[in-house]
């Protein structure tokens, strides 16, 4: 049983380090997109002025 229970908690101690660096990921890609679109004046694919 003490077998079962170690591999159970190392494949939830993975999925929360998986989740935490998609998490990550997500946020700095969010970051960078948000000021690479501030440095080119705004153009981007939330401008939506022209139509």
């Amino acid at each position: 049983m003490s077998a079962v229970l170690h591999a159970f908690l190392k494949y939830i101690i993975t999925f929360i380090f998986m989740v935490a660096a998609a998490g990550g990921g997500l946020f700095c890609g969010k970051k960078l997109r948000e000021k690479k679109d501030l440095e080119n004046g705004g153009a981007g694919a939330g401008n939506t002025s022209d139509k």
